[in-house]
């Protein structure tokens, strides 16, 4: 009996001390350490804010500082965060407002439907608003498309995506000063030189260079300087004087001044409409949009490369933390991801069975990452995106768009003016 109840003893002694070493180990892990595999990272607090200002749909956020950020939405819909507080600073337009970007306190850009767009130099306190898109072949015209995504990476250099495959660039003038004059024959150098002759005898041009030697014989590019004052129309004016020799391709633009260029019809297509538009610098810029469409540029948005994505599905939004570092999410809780600067996608997060679609995508840096869903959810990774997990489930509203400043401070917006701010806890 001594020794069985000897025995019983030690047994339970045994099992006490694993129980304790268990909590000893629970009580141990901090939230910086692995659980089951998985980067926790630091835990944040999700709060609603209780004194949004609107009910309308908000599209999209975006913070520079704790204290200074700004949030856009349906019918014209601006909200500015100062301080401590979110005030509704009045658009000038009743369209709805899709997406938001601010270079530094004073100067942002504001996009949204039937092309409309708004632009601050104070910060958001007045808004000069427009419509017209400047065509490098030839003067400004109304954009008639919904703009949808915006990025700038300086006060002076950005981009706006929106449907039918509409990439606009926002910069001066110089932008459309190039005229290339595409030849179907071979131009001799005394054709060549006639026609630049002709050129400057009739528009009043300056011409600084002529470039040959990238170009020629398909094409001539002539590098101009042109007076703002004079107004004129390189197709009527010596087309009939050359159209035997090449074929104009381009005209200058009869207005002059800062504003969204259309720089090429090479991406209009009326079945991939864009969604959105990030540079990780001022050369290389990502857009995505519709079936799966993903385009790449390395030179500034001058020209665009299709790449593979490898899927269908709509693609809603894109960040990249370096040229080569990058994510996008889209619909049906698809994320992809590259270290490759997109030459290779591949698929993070396993999205058997989502119905939701991940609609926005935030990257402080190359680990700490956020994904909104249109059903409330916001997922997140420590670990570059390597595992996910849910860190709001389902809100109460859909959600649009978010915006991080660091790996635990941040807001997402959505339906109804819902705003939720999470905080390092």
């Amino acid at each position: 009996m001594k020794a069985t109840a000897t025995r019983r003893t030690r047994w339970v002694l045994s099992l006490f001390v694993i129980l304790a070493l268990s909590l000893a180990v629970i009580s141990g892990c901090d939230d910086d350490e692995t659980v089951i595999g998985v980067v926790l990272g630091e835990k944040v607090l999700w709060t609603t804010v209780s004194n949004s200002p609107t009910d309308r749909m908000l599209h999209d956020v975006q913070f520079l500082t704790t204290t200074i950020g700004w949030a856009v939405g349906d019918e014209g819909t601006i909200l500015k965060f100062v301080d401590t507080a979110w005030v509704i600073v009045p658009s000038g337009t009743s369209m709805s407002l899709r997406g938001v970007h601010f270079t530094d306190a004073s100067h942002g850009w504001i996009v949204g439907r039937d092309g409309v767009h708004l632009f601050t130099t104070d910060g958001g306190t007045t808004w000069d608003i427009d419509s017209l898109v400047i065509v490098c072949e030839g003067g400004t015209s109304p954009i008639r498309k919904h703009l949808n995504g915006i990025h700038f990476t300086s006060a002076v250099s950005g981009w706006a995506v929106g449907d039918d495959g509409h990439i606009l660039k926002w910069t001066t003038d110089s932008a459309c000063a190039n005229i290339l004059i595409f030849s179907d024959t071979v131009i001799n150098d005394s054709a060549k030189d006639t026609i630049v002759d002709s050129i400057i005898d009739t528009i009043y041009y300056s011409v600084d260079s002529i470039d040959t030697t990238a170009y020629y014989p398909d094409s001539v590019v002539f590098d101009t300087i042109f007076d703002s004052t004079i107004q004129w129309n390189i197709e009527s004016t010596i087309v009939d004087f050359i159209d035997t020799i090449i074929t104009i391709d381009s005209t200058v633009p009869v207005t002059t001044g800062s504003g969204f260029f259309r720089m090429s019809d090479a991406q209009d297509d009326p079945k991939q409409d864009l969604w959105d538009v990030h540079f990780a610098d001022a050369v290389n810029g990502w857009v995505v949009g519709k079936f799966g469409t993903i385009y790449r540029t390395t030179d500034g948005g001058t020209t665009w490369e299709a790449q593979d994505s490898g899927t269908d599905e709509i693609l809603r939004a894109v960040r990249f933390v370096s040229p080569s570092t990058g994510w996008v999410v889209g619909h049906h809780g698809l994320i992809l991801h590259t270290n490759d600067g997109g030459l290779n996608w591949t698929q993070q997060f396993d999205n058997n069975g989502i119905s939701e679609h991940f609609v926005g995508v935030e990257f402080p840096d190359a680990s700490n990452g956020w994904v909104v869903a249109t059903d409330g959810s916001v997922y997140r990774t420590a670990d570059g995106g390597a595992n996910w997990v849910i860190d709001l489930e389902g809100s109460s509203q859909g959600l649009n768009a978010l915006s991080f400043i660091d790996a635990t401070t941040g807001w997402v917006v959505g339906f109804d003016g819902e705003i939720m701010e999470a905080k390092k806890q």
